[in-house]
């Protein structure tokens, strides 16, 4: 075979063994290429999508997480929240409002998750909302409570050389901006500390912790 056909020859077999590999290769990045499309969208069309691909159910047991928390907590969650257990938290939730007073009111339960979860550098976890005086935010209320005088103890120690001004009041709205405020439980009957323990709350609050406490540069306080 002459030099010249020879070379053009090798370079069809070329061709079509490339051709090969070309097309066995969407198969294997489709899932990339989705995630680089995925994150060109703005966030609250993911978070629309979301809401509108749930079930009549759903979206009524969601309803206050979709008002409530930021875009990229709902797209970071949409996973959990729409989990079995989840909405039998939910469930289990309206069944206890319909017998006594839940605490903190609907409009501020998911107060603590209204801050991008981008921003987020501290976590400090408590245990369950105050029973007379939650406001959706872990240790924080109108009147400083005993756990949150401790915690304002250490910090006027540690920070007595920085000019630290302490607080004159319990709210910590302020320290939301960059610090998730996270109760391992949610909610709470009025008067009766770690009545929703059995609700199931952990597992979720558990997650949330495990996703952000891994970012690299956050500081998580139990």
């Amino acid at each position: 075979m002459p030099i010249k056909r020879k070379e053009k020859a090798d370079e069809e077999i070329t061709n079509k063994r490339q051709n090969k590999k070309i097309k066995t290769l969407p198969n294997n990045n489709t899932t990339l290429n989705s995630f680089f499309i995925l994150k060109k969208i703005p966030t609250k069309d993911r978070v629309k999508k979301i809401w509108d691909s749930l079930k009549e159910e759903e979206k009524f047991l969601l309803d206050d997480e979709f008002t409530q928390m930021h875009e990229e907590w709902l797209y970071l969650l949409k996973n959990e929240l729409k989990s079995p257990h989840y909405l039998n938290i939910k469930r289990k939730l309206i069944e206890r409002e319909r017998k006594s007073i839940v605490l903190p009111p609907k409009e501020q339960r998911f107060r603590c998750f209204r801050t991008s979860p981008n921003d987020i550098s501290v976590i400090i976890v408590g245990q369950d909302p105050y029973p007379n005086d939650a406001d959706g935010l872990a240790f924080s209320s109108k009147q400083i409570k005993p756990s949150l005088r401790k915690i304002f103890d250490l910090m006027e120690w540690d920070l007595k050389s920085k000019s630290w001004s302490r607080p004159k009041t319990g709210s910590l709205e302020k320290w939301s901006r960059d610090v998730l405020l996270l109760n391992s439980v949610l909610t709470v009957e009025r008067g009766r500390s770690m009545s929703h323990a059995d609700l199931g709350w952990q597992k979720f609050t558990d997650t949330i912790i495990k996703i952000i406490g891994n970012k690299k540069g956050v500081v998580t306080i139990l």
